[in-house]
């Protein structure tokens, strides 16, 4: 029996609404929703279209809030836009959601390294070989290692910078030379500000041995051209100050032995002479015969007074009486010092002890003192 044209048309009607309400309702569930944000997300995020893949894998999230693939995303697209603390919670979700997922953690580590947070990064590497220990993290571990790295570099630098500032050159010249190569941020600026800083030092140190050399200071100004030497070996300016100082300290000591050896005191019957060509004076006095192999003449500076002491030599040395000269008024002079004569402006001074131990007295002078005294005192001369 045929069917009439009319039923005929009447039944393929009725199929194509049925096989199109089924595909209508299979492409409109929630999976199939999510499905298709999700790849248009991945797609976004392929193409560098990061808002719009952000909002297509927060669509899946609305959908499906337990979607690990989606949260992935996401915390890439987040990572891509360097908003760290979203791309954090992203996917520490997902490690709440799956404790064993590692892409996610991988993910945490990247956003932990690049925020500069090597601690929570080495903590979530820790976990990755916890959670499968065959899985490859050499790469991890060598970027976590650059990393680390890195960041002493940038301290070294920044404590290069701080003494700098406070003119400690040398010790940043230490700092600056502890900056790596792989540091290209400041590897460069370091090398240069090395060089700044030991010209700095040289100049600066320079001056100052000039300075301390003008009042005579030879000794140090030849210690700071040492430091110059150390930084600059071949610094011409520093060779040149070195010899003239060493030369200049040379002939000052020769004056002071020539002076040394003026000024050596000798006993000729009894009496003691004393000279000092560089304060252009010397002087004598007598003494006494029994003194002879038990005293000893000590010179000593204190402010204006250049003093000649005479010391007993006991048990222990004992201060007798000094001749001092003073550059100073007469009218300045204690009551306890007597002065014996004034020779081109300079005052010659006697004082005594006024206690003498009993060794001293037994051994030097059993008569009375101030007899001795006298004598000595009346034979002082000046020369």
């Amino acid at each position: 029996m045929k069917l009439s044209k009319k039923v005929v048309i009447i039944i393929t009607a009725v199929l194509v609404l049925l096989i199109g309400g089924g595909v209508a309702y299979a492409t409109n569930t929630p999976t199939a929703r999510a499905e298709c944000q999700l790849n248009l997300g991945n797609k976004y995020l392929q193409d560098g279209k990061y808002q719009e893949a952000i909002l297509a894998f927060e669509k899946v999230i609305e959908i499906e809030p337990k979607n690990i693939p989606a949260r992935l995303g996401l915390g890439n697209a987040y990572i891509a836009t360097k908003e760290f603390d979203k791309a954090e919670a992203v996917l520490k979700e997902v490690i709440e959601i799956d404790q064993s997922n590692i892409p996610a953690r991988e993910a945490l580590f990247n956003v932990y390294m690049k925020e500069g947070n090597l601690d929570n990064a080495n903590t979530i590497l820790k976990g990755i070989s916890q959670i499968d220990p065959n899985k490859d993290v050499k790469q991890f571990n060598t970027d976590l290692e650059s990393a680390k790295a890195i960041n002493a570099s940038k301290a070294s630098f920044d404590q290069g910078i701080k003494q700098m500032g406070d003119k400690q050159y040398l010790e940043a010249v230490d700092s600056f030379q502890k900056v790596i190569k792989e540091d290209t941020e400041r590897y460069t600026d370091a090398q240069a500000k090395i060089g700044d800083c030991k010209k700095t030092f040289v100049d600066v140190t320079l001056q100052k041995a000039k300075d301390v050399a003008l009042i005579k200071g030879h000794q140090t100004a030849l210690d700071l051209l040492e430091q110059v030497l150390k930084v600059d070996p071949n610094n011409q300016d520093a060779l040149k100050l070195k010899s003239d100082y060493t030369n200049t300290l040379e002939q000052i000591k020769k004056v002071q032995e020539t002076q040394k050896t003026e000024q050596v005191n000798s006993v000729n019957n009894n009496q003691f002479t004393y000279r000092n060509t560089a304060g252009g004076y010397g002087f004598t006095i007598n003494i006494p015969e029994s003194w002879n192999g038990k005293y000893v003449v000590e010179e000593k500076d204190d402010s204006d007074y250049h003093f000649i002491n005479f010391l007993y030599k006991g048990k222990f040395k004992e201060y007798i009486f000094s001749i001092a000269t003073y550059n100073g008024s007469k009218d300045e002079l204690g009551p306890e010092q007597i002065i014996l004569g004034t020779k081109n402006g300079v005052l010659f001074c006697w004082s005594h002890s006024i206690n003498m131990s009993e060794e001293l007295h037994e051994e030097l002078m059993p008569s009375d003192f101030s007899d001795f005294a006298n004598k000595v005192i009346g034979s002082f001369r000046i020369i």
